[in-house]
This record gives C-alpha cells, sequence and structure tokens, in this order.
C-alpha cells in the first residue's frame, strides 16, 4: 500500500480562500505546511476523500524564454490525467521522501526531497542553475484537483535538450512561452491556471 503525504482540506481552506494559483508572496506557507498539519496516508483511500488534499510537487522547468511540455502517459498512476500536456513535472510524496531534523518532520526538505526524485525519474540529466517557489494550485475544476494541493516551483535550467526517463512522460519538448496558450485547450487543469497566470 503506498503511503503519501497529505493536508487537510479544512486547514487548507482556513489558510487559503480562492481558488486556482495563489502567489507564495500572500500566503503564511511556511505555517500552512507547518509538521503540526500534515500526514501520511494511504494513497488508495485519498485518492476519493475530498477531506483530504495530497500535497504535489508541480515543477516547471524552464530554459530562457522555453518552457518543457509533455504528454501524460497511460502507465501513469493517476488515470484523471492520461493522454494530457502538462508543463509540470512531479508527484506524489512518499514516506521514503521524509527529511526529520531536530526530531521534527521538515515538511519543506520533504518537498524539496520528493520533487527532486521525481525530477530524476522522469527527466534524463538536466543541469538546475535556480529554483523558484512561485505559489500554490488549489483548485476545484476536476475531481482529480478536489484531492490535490499543488507546490509550484519554477527550476531554471541549462539544458537546450530534455529527454524522457519514464514512460509516464511521453513528447517531451520545449514550448515558447508566448505560444504556450496555443495549446491551452490540451493542457489539463493545473497546467491551464499556470499558463494563464504566471506566463
Amino acid at each position: 500500500m503506498e503511503t503519501i503525504l497529505c493536508i487537510k482540506e479544512n486547514i487548507i481552506s482556513y489558510y487559503i480562500k480562492d481558488q486556482g494559483f495563489i502567489s507564495a508572496n500572500i500566503i503564511d506557507y511556511k505555517s500552512l505546511l507547518s509538521y503540526e498539519n500534515i500526514w501520511f496516508g494511504p494513497r488508495n483511500i485519498l485518492e476519493n476523500d475530498f477531506s483530504f488534499r495530497q500535497i504535489i510537487p508541480y515543477i516547471i522547468i524552464k530554459k530562457n524564454n522555453l518552457i518543457a511540455a509533455y504528454y501524460r502517459g497511460s502507465k501513469g498512476g493517476e488515470k484523471r490525467l492520461h493522454g494530457r500536456l502538462s508543463i509540470g513535472f512531479g508527484g506524489h510524496i512518499s514516506i521514503a521522501d521524509l527529511i526529520i531534523q531536530d526530531n521534527t518532520i521538515n515538511v519543506n526538505q520533504t518537498i524539496e526531497n520528493s520533487a527532486i526524485r521525481e525530477i530524476k525519474e522522469e527527466i534524463k540529466n538536466i543541469n538546475v542553475i535556480k529554483k523558484t517557489l512561485v505559489g500554490f494550485i488549489k483548485n476545484n475544476e476536476e475531481d482529480v484537483s478536489k484531492v490535490h494541493f499543488g507546490v509550484v516551483e519554477i527550476w531554471d535550467i541549462l539544458d537546450d535538450k530534455l529527454s524522457s526517463n519514464d514512460n509516464t512522460v511521453e513528447n517531451i519538448q520545449y514550448i515558447k512561452i508566448n505560444k504556450l496558450i496555443n495549446y491551452i485547450d490540451e493542457f489539463e487543469d493545473w497546467s491551464k491556471i499556470c499558463v494563464n497566470v504566471i506566463f
């Protein structure tokens, strides 16, 4: 049984009143994502329990004015996203990602540890020069969004070409930032939000 990191919906709603993309500059995310507020639970139950949201690192890969995009393959664990175009890399945070510091869960480092692991699993050998936390996604437009909470980072990299390391990441390619809007109908819900708000 897969065990993943989550947070209660009512705790998120206390800190975040709005829907969609929420800038990291306007909420007290350190308090929101404190160790007292998180819990590891069984994924098979959490996927259909709207009283919790699974915390997901959603990493946007950027090279100058280019954004990495890919299609979610049919081998991915989240069937509701298969075949959708995405600019978000990453996935669920497992027990193996856990970072304990001073006898306490370091939530930010645990999220970052998961993001690093997921990127290594999905993309071959990228050279990251900067990581920026830009915000969060809380959305209720689709059932899959109702049980997830996105932690959105932009990773600036040096690589001219990208290669997939995983069959859940298909047809990986760069798209110019000013051309992202042309693909809006193909994007999954969270990618649409990021394209419309961040870029």
